[in-house]
């Protein structure tokens, strides 16, 4: 008993000299930094802004790989407008901040667009539409991509419309236990596989079991006369909730 009394006490021992000589380690290399002129307050800063530059490199290189994943087209309609089919390949949710450039058929400027997306679900094509300059016949599309915080929603939702006059009327239920912050549609017309136009709608605070009703309306030309189509698609563009 005596024995194994002082065996645990010379580990005690052993354990608090070791503990001791790396304390005075690290005194005497602070100490060295002090007399060489560093002061101890910018040894730690020094440590942090390091922390930080490296935290910075690790998202701007996880930003790259997100946005090499996304796959972006656009297509001018036979109304005026332009649709972007937007596909985003990771795995992961992401933001998508949006720009478009247009120029006419010589390449002059003649204005952009920019639009923000929340919380895309991975694997997810998207289609966001947007107006233009008449005499824009050339574009030049650019999509940033990062990580989402935000929750989505695509795979909750059921669509239902139909033909009502000079509208598209859509339901959209929520059919899922929290309520959805945000829900955008986006509808696109077709004639002989050609796209006619494009339109989108928003409802916001959609609660569950209820249904967000979005009117979209036909094509119509710069005359106002009612443009002929063989089809349509409904988009969900958007579906999300801010996830505090």
């Amino acid at each position: 008993m005596i024995k194994n009394k002082m065996l645990n006490i010379i580990l005690v021992l052993v354990v608090l000299s070791l503990v001791l000589i790396g304390c005075s380690d690290n005194k005497q290399d602070v100490a060295g930094l002090q007399n060489s002129g560093v002061r101890e307050e910018e040894i730690y800063d020094d440590d942090f802004d390091n922390y930080m530059e490296n935290i910075k490199k690790e998202r701007e290189e996880k930003e790259r790989e997100l946005t090499e994943n996304i796959e972006a087209r656009g297509e001018f309609t036979l109304d005026g407008r332009f649709v972007m089919f937007i596909k985003n390949n990771n795995d992961s949710i992401v933001n998508l901040d949006i720009e478009v450039e247009f120029y006419d058929k010589d390449g002059a400027f003649l204005g952009s667009e920019k639009e923000y997306l929340t919380a895309i679900k991975g694997k997810r094509e998207v289609v966001v539409d947007t107006d233009i300059d008449l005499k824009a016949s050339k574009y030049d599309l650019y999509v940033d991509a990062i990580e989402s915080m935000d929750k989505e929603h695509f795979d909750v939702l059921s669509i239902s419309h139909n033909v009502n006059g000079d509208k598209v009327l859509a339901q959209i239920k929520n059919n899922s236990e929290d309520i959805i912050d945000s829900i955008m549609a986006t509808v696109v017309f077709y004639s002989e596989e050609k796209i006619v136009s494009a339109d989108s709608g928003r409802d916001f605070d959609l609660k569950p079991g209820r249904t967000a009703n979005i009117d979209f309306f036909v094509p119509h030309d710069k005359n106002y006369d009612e443009m002929k189509y063989d089809d349509y698609k409904i988009f969900i563009t958007e579906a999300y909730s801010f996830d505090f």
